[in-house]
């Protein structure tokens, strides 16, 4: 349950969130505000979430000037407080000058796509990553080849910037297992390195190289070619019933999406192989592998576990189907309980709470 009063004597308002869960041991009250942490209170092979909620929560609390208060007693709940002053910013008698401070924006889609750069020089990732964030791309960095093999299988990223120079995993060693990696032999990749590496790089098969220190120009000349922009506007319908996915399908296309489809839960993991959607709308009532079997694969899977989903069925949902879906999915709607205007803004809003979880865990 969720509750909103004005606590007069302190001048604060206080939103109280209450469930009847497992609760909280006192030793854990600390960890479960850590970043990536979601305390150990359970099986967290059932916690299918990033441990950033309550981080992030906290940290709007007090930009609110306000805390976060916790009671629990293990087996009966929780009960977390936020505390929001009322008056944060004002003070009798004085006036107030107010520092603007910009706010990096995440839209729900890249302007100009997701590129991952693997390069062992942090002052060269730190100078790209700003330039390219600047002009439209979200950009994820890695410092090594094992993180940046990692990231790639997670993110599946429009581009890959690479380096050939770097310790115990060298650059062609990163692309050759790319090249062998179904989901991720089809994404460009642009050699940046020190040496004279480029004769090498084509007998490797690369396109694009750049010798180091790059000229600007030259690199958006190479991005440019490659024509990502709403590249990652991808998504998959799971439904059996082809009715549904031709309703869905005039929805999204109309939205701007590049709509995929599939009648049943093994037929969307053979698609899966071939491109991963930015999200899925899937069915749990279906013929060979339903909904349910569906997201046990997909969240057995390291690659794929971060793709939102938004669970859209005509199922008598009961207690455990609720608990497992919560743990599973972002969203659930009961089919025919939407307009088309609700729809589009609820993937909205889960794709760019996954592009948040990706930027915040893999930058």
């Amino acid at each position: 349950t969720i509750t909103r009063e004005t606590v007069k004597k302190i001048n604060y308002i206080a939103f109280k969130v209450q469930d009847f869960g497992v609760g909280i041991p006192k030793n854990k009250m600390k960890e479960i505000f850590e970043p990536f942490n979601q305390g150990n209170i359970i099986d967290n092979s059932k916690l299918k979430g990033t441990g950033l909620g309550l981080t992030i929560s906290k940290t709007y609390s007090e930009l609110l000037g306000g805390y976060i208060h916790v009671k629990s007693k293990e087996g009966l709940g929780s009960t977390f407080t936020s505390y929001i002053l009322q008056d944060y910013y004002r003070e009798k008698g004085k006036s107030e000058e107010y520092k603007i401070v910009e706010i990096p924006q995440i839209s729900p889609f890249p302007q100009k796509g997701k590129i991952l750069i693997i390069d062992d020089d942090i002052n060269f990732l730190d100078l790209i990553d700003r330039r390219l964030s600047k002009e439209g791309y979200l950009v994820f960095t890695a410092n090594n080849g094992k993180s940046g093999l990692n990231k790639a299988n997670k993110l599946v990223p429009d581009i890959i910037i690479l380096d050939i120079v770097m310790p115990d995993m060298d650059g062609w060693t990163v692309y050759k297992k790319l090249k062998r990696t179904p989901l991720l032999a089809q994404i460009p990749v642009i050699i940046v390195t020190i040496g004279d590496y480029e004769k090498m790089a084509k007998d490797f098969g690369v396109v694009d190289f750049l010798a180091k220190p790059i000229k600007w120009k030259t690199l958006n000349v190479i991005l440019s070619k490659y024509k990502i922009i709403g590249k990652s506007k991808h998504i998959l319908v799971i439904d059996d019933d082809s009715a549904t996915r031709i309703i869905l399908r005039k929805m999204l296309v109309k939205d701007g999406w590049r709509v995929d489809e599939a009648e049943n839960g093994k037929v969307a993991l053979d698609r899966i192989k071939k491109e991963k959607p930015e999200l899925i709308l899937l069915d749990l009532l279906m013929p060979v592998m339903d909904g349910f079997k569906f997201l046990k694969v997909i969240k057995g899977k390291d690659s794929l576990i971060d793709i939102p989903i938004i669970v859209i069925t005509s199922k008598d949902l009961t207690a455990d189907d609720y608990s497992y879906l919560t743990a599973n999915v972002d969203r659930v709607i009961q089919k025919g309980d939407y307009t088309r205007k609700e729809i589009i803004n609820r993937i909205d809003v889960a794709v760019k709470e996954s592009n948040l979880k990706m930027y915040l865990k893999g930058s």
